[in-house]
């Protein structure tokens, strides 16, 4: 089997022993289901949904799409936006990261009056690597 060293702070090592008597597992078991719940955790933030033409008159419904996290600092702003080139790429987008028939629908009413829109979700870490 593979083996991996981690250091761990002096001050810390109160903290693993506890661990280790209460919980009554091994640490590396203890650590892998750590990050199993940690990466596999819903990720709370923002979808903007955006014109990518201002002028609503020259709209041809092309749009950016970014996710931005919300999360302990260092974590937030925006990922790589999302070009789509229509209306119909644009639902079945939302709808591929998790969003409602109703949710997409709400934002397609207001960007018919405003040109972008912001909606906070929860979203599975699945739909946040398509960004």
């Amino acid at each position: 089997m593979p083996n991996k060293t981690l250091y761990v702070k002096e001050s810390d090592l109160p903290l693993w022993e506890r661990a280790r008597v209460e919980l009554g597992a091994s640490m590396s078991t203890l650590f892998a289901e750590f990050l199993r719940e940690k990466l596999e955790a819903p990720v709370e933030g923002f979808v903007h949904v955006l014109h990518s033409e201002a002028d609503p008159t020259r709209r041809r419904g092309h749009f950016t799409v970014m996710f931005a996290r919300i999360g302990p600092t260092g974590t937030g702003g925006a990922m790589k936006p999302r070009y789509i080139a229509s209306e119909k790429e644009l639902e079945r987008f939302l709808e591929s990261i998790g969003f409602t028939a109703e949710a997409i629908a709400k934002i397609r009413l207001e960007l018919t009056r405003e040109s972008s829109v912001s909606e906070l979700v929860t979203l599975a870490p699945s739909a946040v690597q398509r960004f």
